[in-house]
């Protein structure tokens, strides 16, 4: 039997809005659940800084197109 190969999954790649953001933000705080909420913010914070770096790219792909 082969093993199976799995990848990492990174909830912060789909926290593509500050709506979705805040709904993952709003189910931690409202079960009271300290280690959840501190994923959560974890997983926010890594979806901040993700889409950061997608306005940053944009932004140099723009600029090195219209030279």
């Amino acid at each position: 039997m082969m093993p199976l190969k799995t990848t990492a999954f990174d909830p912060a790649r789909y926290l593509d809005s500050l709506a979705s953001q805040a709904e993952l933000l709003k189910d931690a705080f409202e079960t009271g659940d300290a280690n959840y909420i501190a994923d959560a913010r974890g997983v926010v914070a890594r979806a901040g800084d993700m889409a950061q770096s997608a306005r940053k790219t944009r932004t140099l792909a723009t600029l090195s197109t219209k030279s």
